[in-house]
């Protein structure tokens, strides 16, 4: 019985950590896809309309 328990811990444990290392990747480039486009959207509004 005792087995089994570890063996469903480490299963949610790989789970778990698949899912976030999935989740980073996807916002890290959702940020290198985000930033360049702010970056140029902040830069062309730049001084032509007041900062609110």
């Amino acid at each position: 019985m005792l087995w089994l328990l570890v063996i469903l811990r480490f299963i949610v444990s790989v789970i778990t950590v698949g899912i976030l290392k999935v989740v980073k990747l996807a916002l890290l480039r959702l940020f290198v896809l985000v930033v360049p486009v702010l970056m140029y959207l902040f830069f062309c509004n730049y001084g032509t309309k007041p900062l609110l």
